[in-house]
């Protein structure tokens, strides 16, 4: 009964968690990176905030946060154990890492050409040719998916309850 009780904790912890970072990786990109997106705020609020350079420490935040999230809610979803996790943490890390190096533009413009032809006509595939055509590629970026991989396997692990004896 302990099992199934520490089991149950550990996947609403990772939920929760995965939601959370969900949360301040989008509420960091639409306020940290998009111009203009605090309009909600007085306009006193604003005129301080544009005094502190916080794109220059929150311009990474974002994709540290989204991998950290969507890495917790897969190990959930897929009810992972360690090595499970281990997988799945490095395949989101990976990623992360290969869309930051996609944006470089000697590699974007490799990549382009490359691309099938529906990627132009199908509604979500033809934002990647916009992505990659005009992203910048960030050495911050790169190491904040690292950073983030590595973090989200020993939250997982963390969250892991040990198993009883019996």
């Amino acid at each position: 009964m302990q099992a199934i009780y520490a089991r149950y904790r550990f996947e609403r912890r990772l939920f929760i968690d995965g939601v959370l970072w969900s949360l301040a990786a989008a509420g960091a990109y639409m306020l940290a990176r998009q111009a203009g997106a605090g309009w909600f705020l007085p306009t006193t609020v604003q005129l301080r905030l544009a005094q502190i350079p916080v794109q220059q420490f929150s311009d990474a935040f974002p994709t540290f946060a989204a991998i950290i999230a969507l890495s917790m809610l897969c190990v959930w979803a897929m009810r992972c154990g360690k090595s499970g996790a281990a997988f799945v943490c490095a395949g989101w890390m990976l990623l992360g890492v290969g869309f930051e190096y996609s944006q470089r533009s000697d590699v974007a413009s490799w990549i382009l050409p490359q691309l099938p032809s529906f990627f132009h006509t199908v509604r979500p595939l033809n934002w990647v040719e916009h992505m990659l055509g005009r992203g910048g590629f960030s050495m911050n970026g790169v190491l904040a998916a690292v950073l983030a991989g590595i973090i989200a396997y020993v939250m997982v692990l963390n969250s892991i309850p040990n198993r009883c004896r019996a």
